[in-house]
């Protein structure tokens, strides 16, 4: 049944003062924007084009700087989102031959993406010729609010360069596993979800390999290239507590060059949780129950 009432209440006599606004951030009605994606990560490359294209912009993707070059020379852009960290040419330095060759995208603003604010961070992208970062995991407000910022000067946001977070900053106690993923899907539509399941499943499959393939064949260097990764997509669905164990794996490689078996054998038991969470996501159905 349907029912209806009404409520007097009493007249306010006070002025009304409007609540500031956020800085509009683009969108379909007033600036389609041409972005060309340097991301090799299947799952960062999926969310970030997600995000992009519900903010109605046209997203050119490529895996690696050697690409982004070439698509750089080829087509205009209005803005380039580049990875840092890629195979065959890293994004500072695909960054750096796209500003010094003079060509249609010499001076397109470019934004780095970084699964690490460090020290030195800054200073390495402003020599590259980029002109600002977005660390991971990306987050939709804080890519959109860059994209106007860059794109638009008279878009007034505050610069995104920031400190590094300590370890007092940062929050002591992280969801369940099983609770962190329930809330990065529960805000996805059916078929987006049922997509990305996919793709993250496939690559954490890739990634299991490939530390199995370190550890019997004491490969520091692929150990650091797939705990980078693993870092980098299980932080943007939530999985902290994979993404921390990999970052000290791949920080221990880059200082002593070596690893401890036990801390690998330890994410690949945690990848094969994560597996078993995400995969059933993968079915229409699992979304419609």
């Amino acid at each position: 049944s349907c029912f209806s009432f009404q409520i007097q209440l009493p007249r306010c006599d006070e002025e009304i003062i409007d609540a500031p606004t956020r800085p509009k951030i683009c969108s379909t009605a007033e600036r389609n924007l041409n972005i060309l994606m340097a991301e090799d990560n299947p799952t960062n490359a999926y969310i970030t084009k997600q995000f992009l294209i519900e903010d109605g912009h046209a997203v050119t993707h490529v895996e690696d700087g050697l690409a982004a070059v070439d698509a750089s020379n080829s087509d205009p852009f209005d803005i380039i989102l580049m990875d840092i960290s890629m195979p065959n040419m890293d994004g500072l330095t695909a960054a750096a031959m796209i500003r010094e060759s003079g060509g249609l995208n010499a001076s397109t603003p470019i934004i780095a993406l970084t699964a690490h604010a460090i020290q030195g961070t800054k200073e390495r992208i402003e020599a590259s010729g980029m002109d600002d970062y977005v660390t991971k995991p990306i987050r939709r407000v804080t890519l959109l609010e860059t994209l106007a910022r860059l794109s638009d000067p008279k878009v007034d946001t505050a610069p995104l360069i920031a400190p590094v977070e300590s370890d007092a900053d940062r929050v002591t106690e992280e969801p369940s596993l099983a609770s962190a993923i329930d809330f990065f899907f529960a805000s996805r539509s059916s078929d987006h979800a049922s997509a990305l399941a996919k793709v993250f499943v496939l690559e954490m499959e890739a990634r299991r390999t490939a530390l199995l393939k370190g550890l019997d064949e004491r490969d520091a260097e692929l150990i650091g290239q797939t705990t980078h990764a693993i870092c980098g997509s299980t932080s943007m669905l939530g999985a902290q507590d994979i993404a921390n164990q990999c970052r000290v794996i791949e920080e221990e490689i880059q200082l002593e060059n070596t690893f401890a078996d036990a801390a690998v054998r330890r994410v690949i038991e945690e990848i094969d949780q994560l597996i078993v969470l995400v995969k059933p996501r993968m079915s229409d159905e699992y979304h419609c129950s």
